[in-house]
């Protein structure tokens, strides 16, 4: 079934719950699945039904106690703000009922910051897409259909250009306003959820795309290309009309970036636009 895991997952949850006997859930299951799938043919329905027996096969992994009284052998600099370490952080972690109620003292609204999906940096992709320049046409139809922001066209002046390894790949920037600039579509490797819609839509040259997914564990180096373009490449925007077509729209940030929508959302990027 390809990314799609529901199938396999209801079926796990009945197997381990056993809040019906799982005979009757895979039953029911497999009836709803000919129900729904029915018009698509047999071969769908078979591949559906395996997923359903393959999801009852779970194996239990045992998590040892001692895991979670491990020594910190390092501590990471956190330059977060005191609502994201005292607040965002302790509930993303599920421990949001030891926070004391003293760190909502002036909240008693309910009001909450913005931006704070900026912070969390999940890192949950399995794959995330790596850039080409050789092939890049530098038409920012990739940043234009990412639902979560986090891929971006940048462009940088001779100073912004210095503060980068020269192993940090760039392109002349295309267009006479640019003159003297470089130009770099730059991946937000902890924040991408690997949908692979950049990659889908890039037209790349002679066939050959701009953009390509790989493993995860390939790119966490490319995470501080990502940090120094949003902390130290000022926004060129001012360059071009941002109204008058795709491209141009994508050299201006975003105002709706990270949010909590599935990967590969059609929405998201309708609204971010």
């Amino acid at each position: 079934l390809g990314n799609r895991t529901n199938t396999i997952l209801q079926s796990a949850f009945f197997k381990i719950s056993n809040v019906i006997p799982y005979e009757l859930a895979v039953e029911q299951m497999k009836k709803f699945i000919v129900k729904s799938y029915g018009r698509k043919g047999e071969e769908i329905i078979k591949m559906n039904y395996a997923a359903v027996d393959r999801g009852g096969e779970v194996e239990e992994v045992e998590v040892l106690r001692e895991w979670a009284d491990l020594n910190v052998d390092t501590v990471q600099k956190d330059d977060a703000p005191e609502f994201i370490q005292k607040v965002v952080r302790p509930v993303n972690a599920q421990r949001g009922y030891d926070l004391p109620v003293s760190v909502f003292v002036g909240r008693e609204d309910g009001t909450w910051e913005h931006g704070t999906a900026t912070y969390e940096k999940r890192g949950v992709a399995a794959s995330v897409p790596v850039w080409n320049p050789d092939n890049c046409i530098q038409c920012n139809q990739c940043a234009y259909v990412c639902p979560h922001a986090t891929i971006r066209p940048f462009v940088l002046d001779e100073k912004e250009q210095k503060g980068l390894g020269e192993e940090v790949a760039l392109l002349k920037t295309q267009g006479k306003q640019f003159e003297g600039t470089a130009f770099r579509i730059q991946v937000d490797v902890l924040d991408c959820l690997g949908c692979g819609n950049c990659v889908d839509v890039c037209p790349g040259k002679k066939g050959q795309s701009a953009l390509e997914m790989v493993p995860i564990t390939t790119q966490y180096d490319n995470q501080k290309n990502w940090d120094y373009m949003v902390q130290h490449v000022s926004s060129k925007a001012h360059l071009v009309d941002t109204k008058l077509n795709v491209k141009n729209s994508q050299f201006a940030k975003p105002l709706f970036e990270f949010s909590g929508a599935c990967s590969g959302c059609g929405e998201t990027p309708y609204i971010k636009l």
